[in-house]
């Protein structure tokens, strides 16, 4: 299985190893007894959470309220909402009154979004209906922001939705299990499982049915389409490598960048910008080396792809 969206994940975990593993590479910890367990666990094992019980991750790239877009999502089964607030994720420093970023299962089975700018008021902005989150049961949660709208999805349904407008300025602590109401500590008592914090991606946009494995730790193979062959150009009296391409995954042929490299592969010789019909030259490459490959890279500038390899410069 794999994800288009891939290179947008910042944080992933599968909650399948102990110490527990990001596998985009973040750190957590334990905060008090946490364990993994296989006793109704969702894929493998899950996070295994209650009273005292949370996992913190304290990172740049966790913070949300730089980023004008992200999906966070999780999979979670509570044993009880017996508390009047269940901490699902938390936002911000939960020792303080900081603005901050909180979800919460409430007694009644629904499920919130408030959102605290400063020592304020949190402000509710999207809330699903009672009922809505299943005790003893799996259960999908995913919020979505989209600049100033936030949208609520439970099992694959929209649950909620609201607008907030003020920017926030939560920090870089992200709590898995927490939540922080009029100075106290709030926790889940459940399952945690196959948590995603995706940034630049509203990843849900219509109705959907959740994922029924791990979520993927890689993207799908580049799909390249070339609309002509590397070779000879009847324009320029010199050696030329040359292509047209018609696109590069959700990348427009337009935006690609295209590095030319020796025939090992590694040995960078030369890149260029496509135009806008997606064309690429390299004019007059090493006359010492025949052979060449040429690749290029989508628009986040992480991933590459292979155009041709062996491509000859030729004289004209």
């Amino acid at each position: 299985m794999n994800d288009v969206h891939y290179p947008y994940v910042v944080s992933l975990l599968h909650f399948d190893t102990d110490p527990i593993v990001d596998q985009r590479s973040l750190g957590w910890a334990k905060q008090g007894p946490v364990n993994l367990t296989t006793i109704n666990a969702l894929f493998g094992s899950s996070m295994s959470l209650g009273t005292n019980k949370s996992l913190l991750g304290n990172s740049v790239y966790l913070a949300l309220a730089p980023d004008s877009i992200w999906t966070v999502e999780l999979f979670v089964r509570p044993n009880s909402l017996s508390f009047s607030k269940n901490g699902l994720f938390f936002n911000g420093d939960p020792g303080s009154n900081n603005s901050r970023y909180q979800l919460e299962a409430n007694s009644d089975g629904s499920v919130g979004l408030y959102i605290q700018q400063g020592g304020g008021t949190g402000s509710v902005v999207a809330l699903s209906p009672p009922g809505a989150l299943q005790i003893g049961q799996w259960n999908h949660v995913a919020v979505c922001r989209n600049g100033q709208q936030y949208t609520l999805w439970i099992n694959g349904q929209p649950s909620g939705s609201g607008l907030y407008s003020v920017i926030v300025s939560a920090d870089n602590n992200f709590y898995l299990g927490l939540t922080r109401s009029a100075g106290t500590q709030w926790y889940f008592d459940g399952l945690v499982d196959e948590f995603r914090l995706t940034k630049g991606i509203e990843r849900y946009k219509t109705a959907f049915t959740p994922a029924t494995e791990p979520f993927p730790n890689q993207r799908p193979p580049y799909e390249i389409s070339i609309a002509q062959t590397f070779g000879r150009s009847v324009e320029l009296a010199c050696y030329t490598i040359y292509g047209n391409l018609d696109n590069v995954d959700d990348t427009p042929a337009a935006a690609c960048r295209v590095h030319l490299l020796a025939e090992d592969r590694l040995t960078y010789k030369s890149s260029t910008m496509t135009d806008a019909l997606g064309q690429f030259h390299f004019f007059a490459p090493d006359f010492g080396v025949k052979k060449y490959s040429v690749i290029c890279y989508d628009k986040t500038g992480l991933n590459r792809a292979v155009i041709g390899n062996d491509v000859t410069a030729e004289l004209v």
